[in-house]
């Protein structure tokens, strides 16, 4: 099975069928489906979930039935599934557990889709009748290779910067925890193998957070920036000046640093190449590759300060753009394999689709361009940044004022043209985090985190943080959503 992203149900079922049914119907009981676990993976193995619920009398047991649907195999999970369920007199609730089996496989992302199906016996609520678990398996995908094998390692997730889960994320506003930060929590977190969250604030403080929302450690350097973990574990934090340090996820210290140029500023943001290799842009008009023995490897000049964190290819080449608007594509060796010039500044952020194709803001265009430099389109969004990648292709990207409805959020397709725009006054700083179902969540400055169905970018929830946002959310294996808010808060969402 090809690797893939994207969460498709499949719309054939296997063989199991429904039942004869009664014209009255109104006296009958009501049945619905729900998947209360919807991410299960074959380390550990992680199980996903489904809970059948009926509503009226308990008094007798009931057997429900379903099919089955999806990509996944009867061989991706150990129990067998025989398209019925009995529910329990005195109960209205049974779960169905699906428990994946680790097979070795490098298989990507299956899923396994239940639809309840008619029956003489009850009458099945159409609005929640079918759900889905999706099943990973241990192989890393290439985007994450050099990265730690966890749900959200680096700015944009992956080394391609992609802002795109394999989990789905929360369908409610459901507060799990929030974590008090001792200042402004910005702009983005990451996550390690084992669930700790590591987060940046504005009082020059990483924070890493235990999945339960206590304090593992804190580490005080001179950074605010988005941190990353290696596939060793070892956390990667740039600061101001050119300064990057490695600390150990055990307790915080710092393992090695190294200083490789770069004037006071803000925008330094660690990448990880497929052999460890730790790429950083530097304000003083260079990129940098360092060894993960803390040693320099390399420096490659682009005469203007390159605010805006890398991105990394499919074939390993290396993405960078500038202020005075050259954009370059630069070789694992550190020679120049092309470079573009723009209208104007290459904006923050960039992302880089399955087929190398690089997104990227500059001159006040989100451009599409092929991986030998050449154009496929351009799209303007108004001096707009920071594209994330939906599961099916589409690009969302923030638009900005000299956009011709405004700012917010467009989506492209991936030919180029419009699919939706969802407009907001106030202004945005994240990059959108995008669940395998293509649920689109940011924040914005007036203080909301929104999620927006990628469909047609109508509003799926908000949630009133009380201070303004400009931290990039992460979405964990479990699907709960991290995104940090200036009222000193990190939040985590999730649905009961």
């Amino acid at each position: 099975m090809s690797r893939t992203w994207a969460v498709l149900v499949a719309t054939a079922l296997v063989g199991c069928g429904g039942d004869w049914f009664t014209s009255d119907r109104s006296g009958l009981p009501s049945v619905n489906l729900t998947a209360t676990v919807r991410n299960a993976s074959e380390e550990g193995p992680q199980t996903g979930r489904f809970a059948v619920t009926r509503t009226g009398s308990t008094a007798s047991a009931m057997n429900v039935s379903y099919s089955i649907g999806g990509t996944a195999s009867p061989a991706d999970y150990l129990e067998t599934l025989s398209c019925t369920v009995g529910i329990e007199a005195g109960q209205d609730t049974v779960d169905i557990v699906v428990t994946p089996v680790e097979d070795g496989l490098a298989e990507g992302v299956e899923t396994l889709a239940l639809t309840l199906t008619t029956s003489a016996w009850y009458n099945v609520d159409q609005g929640k009748a079918s759900g889905y678990v999706t099943i990973t398996d241990q192989a890393l995908p290439d985007e994450l290779v050099g990265f730690a094998n966890s749900a959200w390692p680096g700015r944009g997730r992956d080394r391609r910067c992609t802002g795109r889960s394999p989990y789905v994320g929360p369908q409610t506003n459901r507060v799990e925890w929030t974590f008090s930060l001792s200042g402004f929590g910005y702009p983005a977190p990451v996550m390690d193998a084992k669930g700790v969250i590591y987060t940046p604030c504005w009082n020059d403080k990483l924070y890493a957070i235990n999945p339960d929302g206590t304090q593992k450690w804190t580490y005080t350097g001179k950074g605010c920036l988005s941190p990353c973990v290696a596939a060793d574990g070892t956390i990667y934090w740039g600061a101001p000046g050119g300064r990057l340090v490695a600390l150990d996820p055990a307790d915080g210290h710092e393992i090695w640093s190294i200083t490789v140029g770069g004037t006071p500023g803000l925008h330094l943001t660690p990448n990880i190449g497929r052999d460890g290799t730790i790429y950083l842009n530097l304000n003083d008009g260079a990129v940098a590759a360092i060894n993960p023995d803390g040693t320099l490897k390399w420096r490659f000049e682009t005469g203007s300060p390159v605010n805006t964190s890398v991105a990394i290819g499919p074939d390993d080449t290396i993405y960078a753009g500038n202020d005075a608007g050259d954009f370059y594509a630069i070789n694992p060796n550190c020679t120049e394999k092309w470079h573009l010039v723009a209208s104007g500044a290459v904006g923050c952020g960039m992302a880089i689709g399955d087929d190398g194709t690089i997104y990227v803001p500059a001159g006040g265009y989100l451009a599409a361009l092929s991986p030998d430099g050449n154009e496929k389109w351009a799209y303007h969004i108004g001096g707009g940044r920071a594209p994330a990648l939906a599961p099916d292709g589409t690009i969302v990207v923030k638009t900005g004022s000299g956009y011709s409805e405004g700012g917010g959020y467009v989506a492209i397709n991936p030919d180029g043209t419009r699919r939706w725009h969802y407009p907001i006054s106030q202004n945005i700083l994240t990059k959108p985090a995008i669940g395998a179902d293509g649920t689109v969540y940011f924040g914005t400055w007036d203080s909301n985190i929104r999620a927006l169905d990628i469909t047609d970018g109508s509003l799926k929830w908000s949630l009133n943080t009380g201070g303004w946002i400009e931290c990039h959310p992460l979405i964990g294996a479990d699907g709960t959503l991290y995104i940090g808010s200036n009222s000193g808060r990190l939040y985590a969402i999730k649905d009961l």
